[in-house]
């Protein structure tokens, strides 16, 4: 590249010279190129792909011929063509010919030579005068150039014919064959990708402002959040609790002094017990919650009823608790099975209220799906299903959300198949148009129902898998609210366009979550420890 710039810029003589062009070459030039209107280059767009080389005639081998042979392209048609492809392919290689080939046979020709602009199209030059013309009224062979009025494809096409004079003149080998002023057929010259340029030097460095910013991850379909359960630090609100009394967790206060001697991670839970145990000047506090999230936690705290001891103090105030995770989904016989115990039951309870403008309890929707599950209190042959806790009304199947009629997500849980009669279905704050127009809001900001037909998804479900609200179809359910008694209504989830939505199936306590809720741990429980 140095050596090419310390060569000295040829005249437009010595160029002519030096390729036996003649005054035919510049003619040819002038006729090709001569005052075409200006145009807007994007030097940064892609060259369109170079056209296969054109067959040689037989006839003739000179330079003159070979020129006139590259200039001869059948002009393109009149309607529009289609553009090249994104992705050219590369023109066909040319025939080596052996070095004991007849000297009679011509070499095939190169490719073309790939350019950083491409060539004005040949079928658009207009054939008026030219500024890039010759001047012939001295009689002699000099050139002469008009340069102040060249255009930019004059420009482009002088700097075209510096490039073949420079690689005829430098003489750069590169294994490919081509007939030159001076050089046998069997002499070479190294094909110039770019001006300047030679082949396997490494690219120019990328300018940092000039890479294209990478886009932001879009988040997968299935992964969306939920605003119930509530979030946890750890996993589970069990685990969290565990945490908390863990000896480097500082307390402000001495909260287990108060009356309800709930620590401060319970305050608003509604499954709660605790007891207390006194043995002269030393108390112990025992507790036991159920969580929104169903996992489980269990604590105690030893103090001094005498004095003011500090409650980071570990030797005057001993704390102690272990935990049970989140239950895991049950299997899809496992849920069937709880189906046919619970479901027609549940079903049956809210479908005796239906019609009868008789409300359940105190007409809060939840207290259908509540008193519904208590019900199994009367029969001791059953065993007693997970109550009623938050939001949560059992084994989870199914949840959702959409913020438009064609943004949902969704996900299944559990190894049963479809929805049953008798589970249960919460809202939050959604909306759901009606077929006949309208929409009903359901949830401010939570609405229960109690579903009282099956409903089989649209597509193959498992646990884990994503599935949309839409993909649920048509409930069926029995709902009750204040100031409306239990009625049947009808949703379909293809047309939920806000919210969330839960459908739990009721479970046996016990089977599901390893034992009933009590103020210490039980027996035979196999709780964990941080």
């Amino acid at each position: 590249m140095n050596s090419l710039r310390n060569l000295s810029v040829p005249t437009v003589g010595d160029i002519k010279k030096a390729r036996d062009i003649g005054k035919s070459k510049f003619s040819e030039t002038r006729d090709r190129f001569s005052s075409q209107p200006s145009r807007n280059f994007d030097t940064s767009a892609k060259p369109p792909p170079p056209p296969p080389p054109p067959g040689r005639s037989p006839a003739s081998h000179d330079r003159t011929s070979s020129m006139t042979a590259r200039s001869s392209f059948a002009p393109p048609p009149s309607h529009p063509s289609p553009p090249p492809p994104s992705a050219p392919s590369a023109p066909p290689l040319p025939q080596r010919q052996s070095s004991g080939s007849s000297a009679g046979v011509s070499p095939s020709p190169p490719p073309p030579v790939a350019r950083r602009f491409p060539r004005p199209d040949d079928s658009t030059a207009s054939h008026s005068a030219s500024p890039l013309s010759r001047n012939n009224s001295t009689g002699s062979d000099q050139t002469k150039i008009d340069w102040t009025n060249l255009t930019q494809e004059d420009k482009l096409a002088f700097f075209a014919l510096l490039d073949e004079y420079f690689e005829s003149r430098r003489g750069v080998g590169g294994g490919l064959t081509v007939p030159s002023v001076g050089r046998g057929p069997s002499q070479s010259v190294k094909h110039v990708e770019e001006l300047g340029e030679e082949p396997g030097a490494p690219p120019p460095p990328i300018r940092a402002w000039s890479r294209p910013k990478p886009r932001a991850a879009s988040p997968a379909p299935d992964e969306f959040t939920l605003s119930f359960p509530p979030p946890t630090q750890y996993g589970s609100a069990g685990l969290d609790l565990a945490h908390f009394f863990s000896p480097q967790t500082h307390w402000d206060s001495a909260w287990y002094k108060l009356p309800n001697g709930r620590p401060p991670l319970a305050e608003g839970v509604p499954a709660f017990m605790s007891s207390w145990e006194t043995h002269g000047m030393q108390k112990t506090l025992y507790g036991g919650i159920r969580f929104a999230d169903l996992s489980m936690a269990w604590y105690s705290v030893a103090f001094s009823t005498s004095g003011n001891a500090d409650p980071n103090d570990i030797r005057s105030v001993k704390r102690f608790a272990e935990y049970l995770p989140c239950p895991q989904p049950m299997s899809g016989p496992a849920l069937v099975e709880a189906s046919e115990t619970y479901g027609e039951t549940v079903a049956g309870f809210a479908e005796s209220y239906e019609g009868t403008g008789e409300y359940c309890e105190r007409g809060e929707c939840w207290d259908l799906a509540d008193q519904a599950l208590k019900y199994f209190k009367q029969f001791d042959y059953v065993p007693e299903p997970v109550p009623s806790t938050s939001c949560a009304h059992g084994h989870l199947i199914f949840s959702g959300k959409a913020t438009s009629l064609y943004k949902q997500w969704g996900k299944w849980r559990g190894g049963d198949d479809r929805v049953r009669r008798g589970d249960i279905l919460q809202w939050r704050s959604a909306k759901v148009n009606f077929p006949g127009g309208g929409y009903a809001t359901l949830g401010s900001p939570d609405h229960t129902a109690v579903i009282v037909a099956e409903a089989i998804p649209s597509e193959t479900v498992e646990d884990g898998k994503s599935v949309k609200p839409a993909a649920i179809g048509v409930l069926e359910v029995v709902e009750q609210s204040v100031g409306s008694p239990p009625a049947r209504q009808r949703y379909d989830l293809s047309q939920m366009i806000e919210g969330e939505v839960w459908i739990y199936r009721p479970v046996g306590l016990v089977e599901y979550l390893g034992t009933a809720l009590e103020a210490r741990c039980p027996e035979g429980v196999n709780a964990l420890r941080v």
